[in-house]
């Protein structure tokens, strides 16, 4: 770590944090994307899910490889590297945008370099200053990766308006050119560790039983298939998990850090973000269909409802972060409380209800969100050695990522069943709303549930 003496230059903090807020600009703008892209290359709203759901199968797949590979190969030359992936596909993409395969590849990449480089992210920005800063570093990348989330739907929706969507793949271009420079020139290097080697073996069944899991899983809302080959890629997907997670409990060198599991403070953390980003990629998923297919919104109106979320979320992360560095964490109750409040607030909300209810109803997800999500990140870390802080990031975005995938899968699936099911009751729009109600209201519950570990969190940060 480095002293005061040793501060870190601006151009560096602003390069870490600069990769991870162009891929979160991007992937927040693919949520929005996703009614009008189902449009324009005619498949359903399940298909085109795939564009969200293989980026995070390639991010979940590729973190803990990453802790992995960043201790034998140094946190820069890893790091550079998932900047120069970024680079690479996004020119990729810009150019061959016309084929719904080249999109789905190009994001697959996408998710390899955000597997690198996000967990990576907080991880160096913590390496550069003392622990007294953290809370405050932890506010600033906070602040930033939560106004992404603002500027992606937008752009994005006013790019699908204009039939430009291909321009977010140049809009990441710059971004990943300047990480990539400044990580070469300007980031401090860092001695390797000597480790053992992970079985490529391993590192093949844990990739596959993630694979398996999820097609299995999506493969379930087709109907033309053999009614058991979903059943059996879980199965199959299921068994290697198993395997892989036997080989981990028992290995000297583990390629994911279970034992990290260990720490009840840390736990908790884990469990609790992991559910909250879940939910909050259900949201990203329901609110463009309310808006889009039921609300009969643009998308660029819809990607502009964004901005308030991410204006408070920014702004009550940054309170968070500080409050932590006072050794304060009575608040992650109230942003739990209030992101439980706005989703169920969605399910109520009148069809015809106005633009400035559905801001308010955004600017509370915000502020729960900022009070609730970076500062539990920052909590957890805390509770661990630093030479387990990569360890313990990759675990925790894993699990994140994973849920995340099962959610933007189940949600998809359930709602084209469920619509469909009850179309011929009611009108499409009814029928539609009624499906999205259903899901608000378990969003909403699966956040209440995370209330209890609050406590957790509050009694073992007092008494370190």
């Amino acid at each position: 770590m480095l002293h005061n003496k040793e501060k870190p230059t601006y151009i560096v903090v602003a390069a870490i944090i600069g990769g991870g807020f162009a891929l979160v600009v991007t992937n927040s703008a693919f949520n929005v994307l996703i009614p009008g892209l189902s449009n324009l290359y005619e498949i359903k709203t399940s298909e085109a899910s795939w564009l969200i759901t293989i980026y995070l199968l390639a991010m979940t797949v590729t973190m803990p490889i990453a802790a992995y590979l960043s201790r034998v190969w140094g946190r820069k030359q890893l790091f550079t590297s998932g900047a120069l992936i970024l680079f690479a596909s996004s020119i990729y993409g810009a150019l061959f945008y016309d084929s719904f395969i080249a999109i789905a590849f190009v994001r697959l990449l996408h998710g390899v370099a955000a597997g690198i480089m996000i967990p990576l992210s907080l991880v160096l920005l913590f390496s550069l200053y003392p622990q007294s800063f953290h809370g405050r570093i932890s506010g600033l990348w906070g602040l930033v990766l939560t106004a992404a989330p603002a500027i992606g739907p937008f752009l994005g929706g006013v790019l699908m308006d204009l039939g430009k969507f291909h321009y977010l793949f140049w809009f990441m271009v710059p971004f990943a050119l300047f990480v990539s420079f400044i990580g070469v020139l300007k980031l401090p290097e860092q001695r390797a560790v000597p480790r053992k080697k992970t079985s490529p073996y391993i590192i093949g069944v844990f990739a596959c039983s993630l694979l398996c899991i999820c097609l299995g899983l999506q493969l379930m809302g087709t109907t033309n298939l053999t009614y058991w080959l979903p059943y059996l890629f879980l199965i199959l997907g299921i068994g290697l998990l198993y395997l892989f997670l036997r080989n981990q409990r028992n290995a000297s060198e583990p390629m994911i850090a279970l034992h990290l599991f260990q720490n009840r403070l840390y736990t908790a953390s884990v469990v609790i973000v992991t559910v909250q980003h879940s939910v909050m990629f259900g949201v990203l998923i329901l609110f463009p269909l309310m808006m889009q297919d039921v609300f009969s919104y643009s998308a660029s109106v819809t990607g502009a409802l964004y901005i308030p979320a991410a204006i408070f979320a920014s702004l009550f992360a940054w309170y968070g972060g500080r409050k932590i560095d006072q050794q304060s964490t009575s608040f992650v109750k109230i942003g739990i409380l209030l992101t439980a409040l706005s989703i169920l607030l969605l399910a109520f909300v009148p069809i015809h209800a106005s633009l400035l209810v559905l801001i308010v109803i955004m600017a509370i997800r915000g502020m729960g969100m900022g009070l609730s999500n970076s500062p539990v990140v920052t909590i957890g870390l805390h509770a661990l050695e630093e030479k387990e802080w990569h360890d313990g990031s990759a675990l925790s975005n894993t699990l994140k990522r994973l849920s995340s995938m099962v959610m933007v899968i189940f949600i998809t699936m359930y709602f084209d069943l469920r619509w469909t099911a009850l179309e011929a009751t009611v009108t499409v729009t009814e029928a539609k709303w009624q499906a999205l109600q259903e899901l608000w209201l378990l969003l909403g519950f699966l956040m209440i549930v995370t209330l209890p570990l609050t406590k957790v969190i509050t009694n073992r940060t007092k008494t370190r």
